[in-house]
């Protein structure tokens, strides 16, 4: 789960990663679709002008899709904002008032990330965007 352009997060049900982009300039990020739309209008001709047709993704039965240069809603895309990465234990802090820091409970929460992101056919850029070796 997580916002487009913004931290991509996993939980086990215990624990929660927030994975955030490793670049300042969130690069690379694109949108995939067959519908170019936004929530509440579609796309621009600026950002259309990027659209080029990628393979398929394993759940668009053959088709292949629109890439296009994506940007985070939350910032003003000039590359200024800077995300942390986060780690929360549910158990012992149900509010994320507290970051935890143990590296061996990162780890297993990123390789649970990975395995989940593979599973579901992540694009590639995904796993460089978030510093992530797809493995």
């Amino acid at each position: 789960f997580g916002v487009f352009g913004s931290h991509v997060c996993v939980t086990n049900g215990r624990y929660v990663c927030m994975r955030a982009p490793t670049s300042e300039t969130n690069k690379p990020l694109y949108e995939y679709t067959h519908m170019p739309t936004h929530m509440t209008h579609t796309f621009t001709p600026a950002e259309m002008r990027t659209a080029k047709m990628v393979r398929p993704f394993s759940f668009t039965k053959g088709c292949p899709v629109m890439r296009i240069d994506g940007w985070a809603w939350e910032s003003d895309n000039t590359g200024n904002r800077r995300l942390e990465n986060a780690l929360w234990d549910l158990d012992t802090d149900p509010h994320q008032a507290e970051a935890l820091d143990d590296p061996e409970i990162e780890k297993m929460m990123i390789d649970h990330l990975v395995r989940l992101m593979k599973d579901n056919d992540a694009p590639v850029e995904q796993f460089k965007r978030l510093g992530l070796k797809r493995r």
